[in-house]
């Protein structure tokens, strides 16, 4: 919670007058055997006896508390809009929405928490990123955000405006496949394919910025996209390769002992 929610719910508390749970939040508060209402009659002397609070009364004072927060936070949002350079508020509606896709701008209509991996699939039909863990865990959504790797998942589609993204369908056709496309193939380096279209954008990625990595920094770059075949020593090689360099006999850790030998 931001200091201005909270000093929203404190002026809201202290214009109204408050269950004593509120002045005494270490008091146990029963909301099953709480009363419906408590609006006993005033004593002899005009000031109110003690009396147990109600479920009403209670769920009144956070109405109310809600309701003051939110209204601070749409003026805040319409000042903010109202200022030169301010801020566009979008949603809670849908929204339309602009990527640009390897290499063309595609417009859609959706919602501000539709993330960049729904965008691309349900409403750019662009299917090669691949929805799995769906929590930036296996690669399998990998896409290039200004030729820079990022697991679409975890991101809102309109963070993404006004970016740069390639998918898998932007690096190579059938026709004219990239290099490391050709080097994947000829290594036979996937079995299900599922995980083979985060594997190449976050390939092409490194190739990009290291035209020649080390086996080191193959595996490195790759360590964010998981293969459940585990196909992992015909990746590493078909990179090496697609970078100009030679395959290696064993490029994975497989059978090496912790002294750095082969059982």
């Amino acid at each position: 919670m931001n200091r201005s929610n909270e000093r929203a719910i404190s002026v809201t508390l202290k214009s109204i007058r408050l269950p004593r749970f509120l002045d005494h939040p270490q008091q146990h508060l029963d909301l099953e055997h709480m009363p419906e209402d408590s609006s006993p009659p005033s004593g002899p002397s005009g000031s109110s006896p003690k009396s147990d609070v109600s479920r009403r009364l209670f769920l009144q004072t956070i109405g109310i508390s809600a309701a003051t927060v939110a209204a601070e936070r749409q003026a805040a949002n319409a000042d903010a809009v109202m200022k030169p350079g301010g801020a566009t508020i979008i949603g809670p509606m849908p929204a339309r929405t602009s990527l640009q896709v390897n290499g063309r701008q595609l417009d859609f209509i959706a919602e501000p928490a539709t993330t960049l991996l729904e965008a691309l699939r349900e409403r750019c039909d662009i299917t090669g990123p691949k929805e799995v863990c769906d929590r930036a865990a296996c690669g399998g959504c990998t896409v290039l955000l200004d030729e820079r790797p990022v697991a679409s998942c975890m991101m809102l589609a309109l963070d993404a405006t006004d970016r740069k993204i390639t998918t898998v369908e932007g690096i190579g056709t059938i026709d004219a496949p990239d290099p490391l496309q050709e080097a994947m193939a000829e290594f036979d380096a996937m079995q299900c394919g599922f995980c083979t279209p985060g594997v190449v954008t976050s390939a092409k990625a490194l190739l990009v910025r290291n035209p020649r990595p080390t086996l080191h920094e193959i595996r490195a770059a790759l360590s964010g996209n998981l293969c459940r075949c585990g196909a992992y020593p015909n990746i590493f090689n078909a990179v090496l390769v697609a970078s100009g360099q030679d395959p290696v006999a064993e490029p994975t850790d497989r059978g090496r002992t912790t002294s750095g030998g082969h059982a």
